[in-house]
């Protein structure tokens, strides 16, 4: 592990440094965001890697498992898969857990490969900033990982000769991975270019917005709110 930044990272191992020591518990409450992983680590009979238990061996374990994932060979990463499928073949819902999940979902196996991805970039940002282009795409493709991206719909009323046509832009993002591929649609509203984005995505995070919620919250500050900005279209039901 190097005590001063890179010169260029092309690996995802190159992100590596002493703030690994400081980041897992960040990158598990990412995790944990996900109510069916969640309840997959809360409800897990798995008791030998229970993290409430045995926080020290958890921390242990996930740690080879990573290392074998940046720095092992191939006959390690069967090694250290074959055992992890055999604990994750033990841990799905039953009928009384609140959401259904089970450890071999691919969306859940993307959503934590992805957050173990950022593991890597937070390290490298924490103290040296952020990836300048060249080594981020480098990066993404030692990950096999690829992002695209596209201009949604929200700040569509900004039309060119506005001041801030050129800074102010909403972006939807697809990431797109060996195990599955994950969209956020970012604030947007209909959009065919986002519809095309998203089709096929393993996991699409979305905005989700109170209608009557907001416009009674917008004409209660401003009255004129309601004719001003909804098209003669739109229809409350």
């Amino acid at each position: 592990m190097r005590l001063g930044p890179p010169p260029r990272p092309t690996r995802v191992v190159d992100l590596l440094n002493p703030t690994a020591v400081l980041l897992p518990a960040a990158n598990v409450i990412m995790q944990l965001a996900s109510p069916a992983v969640g309840y997959g680590v809360l409800e897990s009979p798995v008791d030998s890697g229970n993290v409430y238990k045995h926080p020290l061996k958890r921390a242990r374990t996930t740690g080879t498992y990573l290392a074998a994932a940046t720095l092992g060979t191939d006959a390690d990463r069967a090694l250290i898969r074959d055992e992890v499928d055999r604990v994750h073949a033990l841990v799905r819902s039953t009928k009384s857990s609140p959401v259904s999940y089970n450890a071999f979902d691919p969306r859940l196996q993307l959503w934590v490969a992805a957050c173990l991805y950022r593991y890597y970039i937070d390290q490298h940002e924490f103290l040296y900033g952020p990836l300048d282009d060249d080594s981020a795409d480098a990066v993404y493709q030692d990950a096999k990982i690829t992002v695209s991206a596209m201009e949604n719909t929200h700040l569509r009323f900004i039309q060119p000769g506005n001041p801030s046509y050129a800074r102010d832009r909403s972006y939807g993002l697809r990431f797109q991975t060996p195990s599955g591929s994950v969209v956020f649609t970012g604030d947007s509203g209909p959009s065919q270019s986002l519809t095309k984005l998203a089709k096929g995505a393993d996991i699409l995070v979305t905005e989700v917005i109170d209608v009557r919620g907001t416009i009674s919250f917008a004409t209660a500050s401003s009255p004129t709110f309601l004719p001003r900005a909804l098209p003669t279209s739109v229809e409350l039901r």
